[in-house]
């Protein structure tokens, strides 16, 4: 459960400080102002990626262990964390871009023994020597970064494509039994999820440059690691299915720009995110057709992962190849179905809402959640086997910080983080402690799996007839949802095993129904009262652990 436990940690200290993070950003004008290039309207604070490496770094420090590799990675990445500040703070230029982060991976190359080694192509074999190997493994490092970093246009796109890249790499970290790399992953999803909640459209922060090529550093640095010297299982081109879209915006928008004789540094719109938006597209829908992409590149990857390295690159061209068709057809043809891509991200049409008006449903439905997932909770610590004196305490805590916490309304578009913060903390606390007892999985399955449904139909109700715009459907609900269906189906064991997968899908379902009830009543004399209906279950917790001492 180590994994499971870092990615919360990860999760929550990120979505905790992101807030403190904003300050900062326009306290010390880390701020990215509009210009006639960009999609935002107004300044944005933009080291939002500082969270991500802060909430990451927590469960790191307690977890990971350090071996020669794992510190190269470390030095090399606060290499580029370092440059990247800067150049959210200054604009640096792009050579001196390259020089520091060229810094960084021949500190991961040298130190930590990384390098793209050898291949093979057709019949024959391939091996570098170690000036080739040396070079080459330079600048597949430098071109992700950059790929990553040309990919940050968008509200939650470049977070939620390398969120799909980091799943599938700890996937296919955990099948070789590198465990380092799975919990790197997991913990930077963890940290990707938190992070994308105030990043998705209407973003209320940027990841900036520290967010994306620390992002883009770890991810190539990571997948030649996996491919190259932790097994050879995998081809040394499934670092490039893995990257996926971003490597092919890299190529597009370069090849582009050195077509037009410009120079490759040169800021433009002929990124693809831009090419769907001057096509009409809106923000929510672009971000869901290349989210949509790169679960294509991601998929690929995973269905064919034991396929030698001429049929992986071929793949790798033929998506490369596809994705330019598809352009070069919409901007001569249009879109195909275009009006209803943009009706379907910004929300279903609610054609039931006068009879939900008139019998006042929504109240009832945001009440029933805030009941079930309470009740469900209760049930948990009642069935617990036995609550250590520990457990109890933090119980005694977080109940009296529920019980005597006063929420108050804010301006951000998700208010009272801290009273959040206790209830995911809360939730997953106790879904932990549930699980870890294999006997209440298989003793009350069924039960269990009924009233999931059930939440999740009542959730879904009351999402979709809510008119607060905060609740309108997202490409990150997208993306989540695709998540926890896609991680049970790839995997080897039978869904009886799936304790990990069974635990997202279950706290996916109960965070939905948290958020429901948190944004309905936020600011209003009902929120005291929510406050100590989720105060009750840690009230159980608590007797029952200062009780067992």
């Amino acid at each position: 459960m180590i994994l499971f436990a870092s990615f919360i940690v990860s999760m929550l200290v990120t979505t905790l400080i992101i807030p403190a993070v904003k300050k900062l950003a326009f306290r010390f004008d880390f701020v990215d102002k509009p210009n006639s290039r960009k999609v935002h309207t107004h300044p944005m604070a933009r080291i939002g990626g500082l969270a991500i490496i802060l909430g990451a770094l927590v469960p790191l420090l307690i977890w990971l262990p350090f071996d020669r590799a794992v510190m190269a990675y470390s030095v090399g990445a606060l290499l580029v964390i370092v440059l990247a500040l800067l150049d959210d703070k200054y604009d640096l230029s792009p050579l001196l871009k390259l020089a520091v982060q060229s810094a960084a991976a021949i500190i991961a190359i040298l130190f930590g023994d990384l390098g793209v080694h050898q291949f093979h192509l057709f019949w024959f074999e391939f091996t570098l020597s170690a000036h080739t190997s040396f070079a080459v493994t330079i600048i597949f490092i430098l071109t992700v970064i950059n790929g990553v970093n040309f990919s940050d246009g968008l509200d939650g796109l470049a977070g939620g494509m390398a969120l799909l890249s980091l799943v599938a790499l700890m996937m296919l970290s955990y099948r070789v039994g590198a465990s380092d790399i799975v919990l790197i992953c997991t913990v930077l999803a963890g940290g990707l999820l938190g992070f994308l909640l105030y990043n998705s459209h209407p973003a209320q922060v940027f990841m900036g440059e520290v967010g994306s090529q620390f992002l883009g550093y770890s991810l190539a640095v990571l997948t030649v690691y996996l491919t190259q010297a932790k097994t050879h299982i995998y081809s040394a081109f499934m670092p490039l299915l893995l990257i996926g879209l971003p490597l092919v915006d890299l190529l597009v928008v370069v090849l582009g720009r050195l077509i037009r004789k410009k120079s490759p540094f040169t800021a433009d719109r002929s990124h693809i995110h831009h090419r769907l938006l001057d096509m009409s597209l809106e923000q929510h829908g672009s971000v869901f057709i290349l989210y949509l992409l790169q679960c294509v590149s991601i998929g690929m990857a995973l269905a064919f992962r034991f396929e030698g390295d001429t049929f992986v690159l071929f793949l790798f061209v033929m998506f490369t190849l596809m994705v330019g068709s598809f352009l070069i057809s919409w901007e001569t043809r249009g879109i195909p179905g275009l009006r209803y891509i943009n009706r379907f991200i910004d929300g279903p049409v609610r054609s039931l809402n006068n009879y939900v008006v008139r019998l006042d449903l929504e109240k009832w439905v945001q009440l029933l959640s805030a009941f079930a997932i309470v009740a469900y909770l209760l049930s948990g610590v009642l069935i617990i086997d036995r609550v250590g004196l520990k457990e109890g305490l933090i119980s005694v805590v977080l109940f009296l910080l529920l019980v005597f916490y006063q929420s108050k309304p804010s301006s951000e578009k998700f208010p009272g983080f801290f009273i959040r913060f206790i209830f995911y903390l809360c939730t997953s606390g106790i879904l932990f402690y549930v699980y870890i007892e294999s006997s209440v999985i298989a003793d009350h399955k069924l039960g269990i799996d009924a009233f999931f449904i059930m939440l999740s139909l009542i959730i879904f109700f009351g999402i979709h007839f809510s008119n607060d715009s905060r609740l309108t459907p997202r490409p990150i609900d997208f993306l989540v949802i695709l998540l926890v269906l896609i991680l049970p189906a790839t995997s080897n064991e039978g869904y009886g095993d799936q304790v990990y997968w069974m635990v997202s899908i279950h706290l996916l379902v109960l965070f939905y129904g948290i958020e429901l009830v948190l944004l309905s009543y936020q600011g209003t004399t009902m929120m005291r009262y929510v406050q100590y209906m989720f105060a009750i279950p840690l009230s159980v917790l608590a007797v029952r652990g200062i009780m067992s001492f």
